[in-house]
């Protein structure tokens, strides 16, 4: 039997349309952007659009208003506490409206691995000084801390993973279900606990934005890579325009180009579907 596969798209505003029967659009942070959308905030053809287009993240148990700070990653909370709403698949994705996988051939590669991550960048520093530069260091200092005391065993690939300058980008990934589940653990075990004790009370809009989430998953694939046991690999990542395809005709220009794609290529620079 082929494993079932579904992959959730997160969208914060309508955009190009990505939905069959294994994409998934969703809505993150549809809470908060009803509550917009009472106040008059966003236009009746936009809320339309979402509500027919895309799931909210906001049924069932669910972190949907505090979309301000996790941003897409209430969209994998939702899934991770609502899994049966989604069919219960083999396998779950997570990529956006603006920047999808690009795979080979079809969806249907992703079940020859555990786990499929976004290609990985190099940031030129080390991932630890990559975050002191553009954010607030002490919210790493304190996940690390968090990190040695409660999940000892993963604390060494934190080390190594911090002190390297390679890290897999934008919460995109493809897991089995057991993984994804274990990977939700670890991460919201980790974001609960900075939400509650570190002190965020001078942040502004844009510095509440917890980015040091992304990096914790980014450990975390980093750590499933380092695993003998665990069947990994990576895909190139596209952001994609509209109008654009989203998978093959990008790969067919590609190739027609003699382009290798082994790392992220921002292929909309490099050539155009025709």
């Amino acid at each position: 039997m082929t494993p079932k596969i579904k992959l959730l798209i997160s969208y914060h505003k309508p955009s190009r349309l990505l939905k069959d029967a294994v994409m998934m659009p969703i809505h993150a942070g549809r809470a908060e952007y009803a509550q917009n959308f009472a106040s008059g905030l966003i236009p009746k053809d936009e809320y339309d659009w979402m509500l027919e287009n895309t799931t909210g993240d906001d049924s069932g148990e669910n972190i949907s208003h505090l979309n301000y700070a996790f941003n897409e990653l209430t969209t994998v909370y939702w899934a991770w506490k609502n899994y049966e709403k989604i069919g219960n698949p083999d396998y779950i994705g997570f990529m956006q409206y603006r920047r999808q996988f690009i795979f080979k051939e079809s969806y249907e590669e992703a079940a020859g691995y555990d786990v499929i991550a976004a290609a990985p960048l190099d940031v030129y520093v080390t991932v630890y000084e990559q975050f002191k530069r553009h954010h607030k260091i002490a919210e790493l200092d304190y996940c690390l801390n968090i990190i040695c005391r409660d999940y000892p065993a993963l604390y060494p690939y934190a080390q190594t993973f911090f002190y390297q300058n390679m890290i897999n980008a934008f919460n995109m990934f493809i897991m089995k279900k057991a993984l994804f589940f274990d990977y939700c653990r670890f991460l919201f075990d980790i974001a609960f606990k900075f939400m509650d004790n570190f002190d965020r009370s001078n942040y502004t809009a844009e510095e509440s934005r917890t980015f040091i989430l992304e990096r914790m998953t980014a450990l975390y694939l980093y750590y499933l890579s380092q695993q003998g046991n665990v069947m990994y690999t990576t895909l190139p990542v596209t952001p994609v325009e509209q109008g654009g395809d989203v998978f093959y005709r990008f790969r067919k220009c590609l190739k027609e180009n003699g382009i290798k794609y082994t790392m992220m290529l921002l292929v909309k620079k490099i050539c155009r579907p025709k």
